[in-house]
């Protein structure tokens, strides 16, 4: 999903549209940071628990897409940020928050990525993606 924003971006798309099209092409986890962080407690630590655990964990998702419109209109960053998504390194929590917050700031790459830095976690990971996709998103869509 990733790539194909990139490149809808660079070829000058309209940002937010583009990113609320192309999150539908992705299911959020079923299970909420909230809940993971929780699981890791209750077992001491992720390197304790079972590895057929720890794949349910980390890969059942949602069975409807992801609504980054309807999460941003609805949610609070507070709600958002390791309530409902984990702010650690896992791509299927990372990915939906790195879309809520280009969403959330309205495409602007400054508060995007100071609220990306201040939800800690692995964020220098998540500012990184995000900061490719929003600076495609803003180079290009401003000099079409």
């Amino acid at each position: 999903m990733l790539v194909p924003l990139l490149h809808a971006l660079l070829g000058g798309a309209e940002p937010q549209p583009t990113l609320s099209e192309y999150g539908q092409h992705i299911h959020p986890p079923q299970i909420t940071g909230n809940q993971l962080f929780e699981a890791y407690q209750d077992h001491g630590g992720p390197g304790i628990i079972d590895k057929r655990k720890m794949w349910v964990y980390h890969t059942h998702l949602a069975d409807a897409p992801y609504e980054v419109d309807q999460l941003v209109r609805d949610t609070s960053n507070s709600e958002v940020i390791n309530h409902l998504f984990a702010t650690a390194c896992y791509p299927e929590h990372g990915l939906p928050l790195l879309l809520y917050f280009a969403k959330a700031y309205n495409v602007d790459i400054k508060s995007a990525l100071l609220a990306n830095a201040n939800a800690g976690g692995d964020n220098v990971h998540r500012g990184m993606v995000l900061g490719l996709l929003l600076g495609a998103a803003i180079w290009n869509y401003r000099n079409i």
